[in-house]
């Protein structure tokens, strides 16, 4: 098998929405909307084409920047970067999924691969899952745009399939949805800044409110 061959089956690994770090667990907010009759299976693919383009792109940034950071890679860095994307992100719900999910990440690929960076990582508070991705990453090889990409596509992945529990969105629309969002997926990918703006208070709300829900399926 050639190399390329090996760093792309590993990079479809880590990208794959299933990995078992929890990420199946939270919908960041998309419960929150779907319950309050603010989100549908016909608005759905607007609200996600504004996700990607907001909150997509920001994150996108982060894990750019992550990935780059691999290369000379320094504690104090990765600890400012991951507090510059806190500061991003004002609903505590969706930011303590976030650390969560970037710390099970950075566990599970350096029991993977060992590798002394994402210890470092580790102990110096792990990160964001967007930037973890990043790190991880760069790390293992892995072509900068592609990383950011296979980031944003287990993204959006994964809101699609909690939508799909959420409200009546069957297997075909799904797939179709995932299919027309490329575009919009790649233009997300094009932020290169960390300064990236984001504005979604509608989803920072939903998931400030989501402890509220009478009845919750996911964490947030």
């Amino acid at each position: 098998m050639s190399v390329e061959s090996a760093q792309l089956l590993r990079l479809l690994q880590l990208s794959d929405s299933a990995l078992p770090i929890g990420a199946v667990a939270h919908s960041f907010g998309v419960e929150t909307l779907a319950a309050d009759g603010l989100l549908g299976v016909e608005s759905l693919r607007g609200f996600l084409e504004d996700y990607l383009a907001e909150a997509g792109r920001m994150e996108a940034a982060f894990c750019r920047a992550a990935h780059r950071l691999a290369g000379g890679f320094a504690l104090e860095m990765w600890i400012h970067l991951n507090r510059r994307l806190s500061a991003r992100k004002p609903a505590r719900e969706s930011r303590a999924a976030s650390l969560t999910l970037g710390r099970r990440f950075l566990e599970l690929v350096w029991g993977l691969s060992e590798r002394s960076v994402l210890a470092a990582a580790l102990e110096g508070g792990a990160g964001h899952h967007s930037t973890a991705f990043g790190l991880a990453g760069g790390v293992l090889g892995f072509d900068e745009q592609a990383t950011v990409l296979a980031w944003l596509q287990q993204s959006l992945t994964g809101l699609i399939s909690a939508s799909q529990r959420l409200m009546p969105l069957g297997q075909s629309q799904a797939a179709r949805m995932q299919c027309d969002l490329k575009p919009a997926l790649v233009r997300a990918a094009a932020a290169t800044g960390e300064e990236t703006p984001a504005f979604t208070p509608l989803v920072e709300l939903a998931s400030m409110r989501h402890p509220a829900l009478g009845t919750r399926l996911f964490i947030s």
